[in-house]
């Protein structure tokens, strides 16, 4: 394919749309980002107005309120203070119960003074109680006679001046707050150990806190102010009245504020349906009482909101002008591309005769140009390369015959190699056969001519015939016996060499393993040895493999009776056995403490028929030749660390993704 032609699957891109949008991304992305920004800032700066606003508002009636609620039981303890007043409450105090409601100076003179304390504004109701929390003497008569000695304001009025902070009264049937100041004799000075006589106490309502929060100067026509008791309760009048005058105002700013907390919020205040605010809280622990200062979102962000619609309406008439400026910037550059586009097409089919005619003095012209001289040169150069191709295509056309040849060769080699494995290991073991049957058959005949020769009585003490009973006897027996274990020992090697053979050639079952359970069964077919030898077994992780059962029970099976067989039995043997997934293949140890394997014999150590050290335990040798196999087979390899005295240390890979061919038809051939 031609470096010049577009491929057949890719669509084709209009370089005139392309200039044109990034024109207009480059123009309108800065531009609505400033927008995004400028809007965003408005917003925030207008949240921040808001929100200083209404803590300024906050802080000032919180100011208000405590100095309404500082001054009521001092006017208490102005009234205990005053001689005459003082003495009076004392002499009531003092009157028995029967007799309290008589009229008398002291009682006409106390309630006087409470008229005119009720006058001020102040209190709704007072009354005086004696050191037993029951009332002497009020300004509503019935409750004279009342008992409010487990009422805090009695219980703290005892000991100073107090205030209680706001609550529900039912028998007021609205919120009220106790004042209330200890009565003390006239002679003693209060202090930790003075008792009080009595106590004074004034009742006020919630309206002068309900004036102060409905005062809304600056916050505009959604903005007000309210207090939440301690348990969710509006005290003061809200803006809209609630249809409930005692439901709970859960929101939360109420909730922070509760929760001892002071600061700001945008959230969804009490009324119905919720309206979103910006509210600002604020905690007056004196009263146990919550101040909230709120304003609704939408007349907090109007002016915001108009800023970034006006923001918007410039940067979209932005927009339109930057279109109309981006369509005439890309047609100027985008239509003499396409020319020079057209001719470079025209030079990719072939036609190298009709040049670019472009006039233009600027870079694009330049282009141009060098489009014309790139023409002459490949005009020149196209007949060259047409012979140079010729050439290489012969040369080619040599090598492949030679691969195909190579191949044929290859293929029909490796064939004669399986042929031979089997001539081997099979055909050969027909001549052994008869080897060891005519070996049997000598026994035989030696045995028929031994009894012949002694039937037949002939001087046995002469030289002749004792050097043929000793042929007969001791000499050609023993040279059997020779024939018939070196014949055995032919069949076994034989064997593993068909053994070795059918386990190349046989096709795997690919299965998940669990090399955990191979593992494991197979300890247990050597835990008599195990035992016996004192080892310790450690087994760590052990993946799960995709490969051939029966291949992985025969590998695990060679490694591990190996490891055991060849333990060191002047000390207790240790073999640890573990694996660890790769992302191409999964490698598995199997490391022991036995006796090791001298320098010389690690090179033949997988070979078929070589053992290596001291032959004192059976076998024939092809055990690591059958591991080698099975290990390759499974596109893996295996190698081997070991040490004299020190142990050995077995390590082979499975291949995660195995080839289809070697799963099919395993290795060619015996290692040497």
């Amino acid at each position: 394919m031609s470096m010049l032609t577009r491929p057949a699957n890719r669509p084709r891109r209009s370089l005139r749309r392309a200039l044109l949008t990034a024109s207009l991304v480059m123009a309108l992305v800065p531009m609505l980002g400033l927008s995004l920004l400028l809007g965003l800032r408005q917003i925030d700066d207008s949240r921040n107005q808001v929100v200083e606003l209404l803590t300024s508002v906050a802080v000032l009636k919180e100011a208000e309120i405590r100095t309404w609620f500082n001054s009521l039981s001092p006017q208490l303890v102005l009234l205990t203070a005053t001689p005459r007043t003082n003495a009076d409450f004392l002499a009531l105090i003092d009157q028995p119960s029967a007799t309290r409601r008589s009229t008398t100076p002291q009682r006409s003179h106390v309630l006087a003074t409470f008229a005119a304390l009720l006058d001020n504004g102040r209190f709704q109701e007072v009354f005086l109680m004696d050191a037993a929390g029951t009332v002497v003497i009020s300004t509503r008569p019935e409750r004279e006679g009342q008992s409010f000695a487990t009422q805090p304001f009695f219980q703290r009025g005892r000991q100073h001046a107090y205030t209680q902070s706001p609550f529900y009264s039912l028998l007021h049937d609205q919120m009220i707050v106790y004042a209330a100041a200890p009565i003390y004799d006239s002679d003693e000075l209060a202090g930790a150990n003075t008792t009080a006589r009595g106590v004074l106490v004034g009742v006020t309502n919630l309206a002068t806190l309900s004036s102060i929060m409905r005062e809304r100067g600056g916050l505009g026509e959604t903005g007000e102010t309210y207090l939440v008791s301690s348990d969710f309760i509006m005290l003061t009048e809200a803006r809209r009245p609630l249809t409930n005058r005692l439901a709970a105002v859960r929101t939360v700013g109420a909730y922070t504020a509760l929760a001892g907390r002071n600061g700001w919020a945008s959230y969804d205040n009490f009324e119905y349906p919720p309206l979103p605010v910006v509210g600002v809280y604020r905690w007056i622990p004196e009263l146990n009482v919550a101040l909230l200062a709120e304003q609704s979102q939408a007349e907090a962000f109007a002016g915001a909101v108009g800023n970034v619609w006006l923001t918007v309406s410039v940067t979209l008439i932005v927009a339109v002008l930057a279109i109309v400026a981006a369509v005439a910037v890309s047609r100027n550059l985008a239509r003499p591309i396409e020319q020079l586009t057209d001719t470079a097409r025209r030079m990719a089919q072939g036609d190298l005769n009709q040049p670019a005619t472009l006039t233009r003095t600027d870079e694009i012209g330049e282009l141009a140009d060098a489009f014309n001289g790139m023409a002459d040169q490949l005009h020149k150069m196209i007949g060259g390369l047409e012979d140079r191709v010729n050439e290489r295509t012969a040369a080619l056309q040599v090598q492949e015959a030679q691969l195909r040849h190579t191949s044929a060769e290859l293929a029909r080699s490796n064939e004669e190699l399986k042929q031979f494995a089997y001539i081997v290991s099979h055909d050969l073991r027909a001549p052994l056969v008869n080897l060891k049957g005519f070996a049997t058959e000598l026994k035989s005949a030696i045995e028929v001519i031994n009894h012949a020769l002694y039937s037949a009585a002939p001087p046995q003490t002469s030289t002749q015939f004792l050097a043929a009973a000793h042929a007969l006897n001791d000499d050609i027996p023993e040279a059997l016996a020779f024939i018939d274990v070196s014949v055995t020992r032919m069949d076994h090697y034989l064997s593993a060499l068909l053994r070795l053979s059918r386990l190349g050639r046989t096709e795997l079952i690919l299965e998940q393993v669990s090399m955990e359970a191979v593992v494991r069964e197979t300890l247990q077919t050597l835990a008599h040895r195990i035992e016996a030898q004192h080892t310790q077994i450690t087994l760590g992780p052990l993946p799960e493999v995709t490969a051939d059962l029966t291949a992985m029970e025969q590998i695990m099976s060679n490694l591990l009776n190996n490891a055991v067989l060849y333990l060191d039995p002047q000390r207790p043997g240790q073999i640890d056995i573990r694996g660890e997934a790769g992302s191409l293949e999964t490698t598995f140890y199997v490391r022991d403490n036995g006796r090791g394997i001298a320098a010389d014999d690690m090179e033949n150590v997988f070979a078929p028929f070589r053992r290596g050290g001291h032959q004192d335990v059976p076998g024939e040798g092809m055990g690591l030749a059958y591991v080698q196999l099975l290990v390759r087979r499974h596109g893996g390899r295996i190698e081997c660390e070991s040490q004299p005295g020190v142990g050995s240390t077995f390590t082979f890979t499975i291949a995660n993704q195995i080839q289809a061919e070697t799963a099919r038809n395993g290795e060619t051939g015996v290692q040497p």
